[in-house]
This record gives C-alpha cells, structure tokens and sequence, in this order.
C-alpha cells in the first residue's frame, strides 16, 4: 500500500463516521464527490466534516488538538510514522515505556508536546514540543530515547495495570484512586466486559477535572496473584509542578502509544469521557 492509499484508508474509516455533514457540505460547494473539488478546498471540507461531526458526537472534545490531528493527517512524516507503528508488535511488558522518533512524531500530531528522555539518568533532554519537525529533529539525535510527555500539564491521566481484575476488585477501591474512582468505574463499565483472567493488561484514560489535585501513584502488589498498577498524574500550581513526577515528565506506557496508533482520535476526546483499551500480555 502507498502512502496516498494509506492516508486514503485511514480517511475512509473516519469519513464514513462523518457522511451526514459531508452530505451537506458537499451539497454547498454544488458536487457529489469530494473528488470533484480542488485538492485545496477538498482537504478543507474533508476536516470540516470530520471535526464537526467528532465535536456534535464529543461537545467537551479538544477542538484545537482535533484540528491539529486533522493537519497532521495530510502531513507524510506523521502518515508515515502511524503506518510503521501500527504494524509494530505489542509491548514486552505491561508497564513497558514508548522510544523512538515515530511514537514522538505520532503524539506531536496529535498535540501532545513531547520530548525525549534519557534511559539511564531519568530526566528530560530539551524541550517539549508539539510540532512534527521540531520532535523530529530532537529525536534524529537521539533515536532510542524514551518519548516523554508531563502527566501535570495534559489534559488527561493514564491508569495503566498489568491486571485488569485486580484493578476492578480491589484497585478501585484504593485510596490513591478516591479522587478519580467515579472516572474509573465510568469507563470500566462503558467496556460492556466484565474482568476475567487475570493479567490482563489494560490502560485507562480519564478526563481532568478543574481543580483537580490528584498525584503520581505507583501501587506495587506483592502477592502473586494481584497485579500492579500506576496512576501517571499531578497538577500545576503557582506556576508550579506539584505532585507528579520528579523531573515532571515521564515516558509515556507503550499501552497508550498502542492506543493513539489504533485510533488518532481517542486523545482528543479524554476531555469528554474516560476511556478503557484491554490489552493483553
């Protein structure tokens, strides 16, 4: 498949959500067809139809990071680098961190500043950045860093587990979690699937509240038969970092790189409703 097909692809599936708007739009420029219109007018009814149907369906969406995400998508660095992770293997372990230029190209489309991170001293190397080039050249010189993201300026936090059933049996329940447990319990039950096996990895995204003071949590469970997980948060304040991580930023789990590469969209709509992506060891 070329790239123009690949982008023609992930188009489709996108378009096919948004085909009443589209109806409409195309209507106004008097075709039937996308293909009738210039590339330029095109491309701009293309992401027009995509980004109003995403924001009727998701009204608390992140507009800006969706408009960006639709640029990027017409972007040949970012196509390439989604085309190359979505055929990339699984994580070797549940809590296993995201490296490498392509991840920082996919999460700088998708507006997430990122920056990369050193393996072996933990700390960032330069500034985080949401453009495609700038990420590009920061990574071109350091092509197995971690890609790096701050869990106190996003506007989501991860819940990642090596135990999915743990986390609803006794996770959920854990005082690290009182501030979030309502967005916890929300997206387990949008899953429709109740936790079986155990070790099932599994991350969860949920939404920032205003106000918010919920900190980085690592709950590590000795018994063998519970598994582990990690709660990537903090918050600003005073113009301060507080509550997260040393450095303020930390590599962000291949469980989510897993997720944006599956559907580009699933960030910008964390503002709106948590989310729960089950994966498996």
């Amino acid at each position: 498949m070329s790239d123009r097909e690949f982008m023609n692809a992930v188009f489709a599936s996108l378009l096919e959500r948004a085909t009443p708007r589209l109806h409409e739009l195309l209507q106004e420029h008097g075709v039937q067809h996308l293909s009738e219109l210039p590339h330029d007018v095109m491309t701009n009814v293309r992401q027009q139809a995509i980004l109003q149907t995403v924001l009727t369906e998701n009204p608390l969406a992140n507009a800006d990071a969706l408009r960006q995400t639709l640029q990027s998508l017409d972007n040949p660095q970012f196509l390439q680098a989604l085309r190359r992770l979505k055929s990339d293997g699984p994580p070797a372990d549940a809590f296993e961190p995201t490296a490498g230029m392509d991840a920082a190209i996919l999460f700088s489309g998708l507006g997430l500043p990122v920056c990369p991170f050193d393996r072996f001293n933990p700390a960032p190397i330069g500034a985080p950045s949401s453009s495609i080039e700038e990420v590009a050249r920061a990574f071109a010189k350091r092509k197995s860093a971690y890609v790096a993201y701050s869990p106190n300026l996003a506007p989501f936090y991860l819940l990642v587990t090596d135990c999915h059933r743990t986390l609803a049996e006794d996770g959920v329940r854990h005082p690290a979690l009182a501030v979030v447990r309502d967005r916890v319990e929300e997206a387990m039950r949008s899953e429709n699937l109740p936790p079986t096996e155990r070790f099932r990895w599994a991350v969860i995204a949920l939404p920032r509240m205003e106000r918010d003071r919920v900190p980085h949590t690592i709950i590590e469970n000795p018994r063998p038969d519970r598994g582990s997980f990690v709660l990537y948060a903090g918050w600003v304040e005073d113009g301060e970092m507080r509550g997260g991580p040393t450095s303020g930023y930390v590599p962000i789990p291949k469980q989510f790189l897993q997720v944006a590469a599956t559907d580009p969209f699933a960030m910008v709509i964390i503002r709106s409703k948590a989310q729960s992506a089950r994966k498996y060891h």
